[in-house]
């Protein structure tokens, strides 16, 4: 992976801006050490997404947090 290019940011970029609200929301929950909606991101029910796009999308997200 090039340094210019942000697998995270592909990925959130694409959402839209009712989904990107509510991951900005767990993502500062996230930051400020509440812990309670990280479930939410490995579950994303809402949404119904297939199981190999809910890995993907962790898999993204442990890259970006490297």
């Amino acid at each position: 992976m090039t340094h210019d290019r942000s697998p995270y940011a592909e990925w959130f970029n694409n959402l839209d801006p009712v989904a990107a609200a509510e991951v900005t929301v767990a993502k500062l929950r996230m930051e400020q050490g509440n812990l309670a909606a990280v479930k939410w991101f490995r579950g994303v029910k809402k949404h119904q997404q297939q199981q190999q796009d809910m890995d993907r999308d962790v898999a993204l997200w442990r890259d970006y947090r490297r």
